[in-house]
């Protein structure tokens, strides 16, 4: 068994705890532009499209595949950090790191070590009745 580690995410009263893996983002890899915009990261959707319209209209060929492909790669290494900073400006900065299996193991552990979390999970389990 392989230990995974997340951050968890504290805000507002209204918004529940949050948890995000560490480590490479398949998904950004695959999909840069519509993974950033489906997180809601704007500019590093629009950075992408300013980016591989240049490197496609400067670079033909082969050079323009690799680049991309570095481009995906970076997208892929960087996609859960520029998700951190997103919910740093949103005022959820990271409350704590956790090592567990799954998600659902790292969201006991968290709560089960910060008060405030753990109200926060009850407030939004019982419908804001806690």
């Amino acid at each position: 068994m392989s230990l995974h580690a997340y951050t968890l995410h504290t805000g507002t009263d209204r918004t529940p705890p949050l948890l995000l893996r560490e480590g490479f983002s398949w998904g950004a890899f695959a999909f840069a532009p519509l993974w950033a915009l489906r997180h809601g990261l704007w500019i590093a959707a629009l950075g992408y499209v300013v980016v591989a319209a240049a490197v496609i209209a400067f670079a033909p060929g082969i050079p323009a595949l690799l680049t991309l492909t570095g481009l995906h790669i970076l997208a892929g290494f960087e996609g859960r950090d520029l998700q951190r900073m997103r919910l740093a400006r949103q005022g959820r900065g990271e409350s704590a790191v956790v090592l567990a299996p799954d998600e659902d193991t790292a969201l006991w552990r968290a709560l089960g070590n910060s008060d405030a979390a753990r109200s926060a999970a009850l407030r939004d389990v019982q419908g804001g009745a806690a």
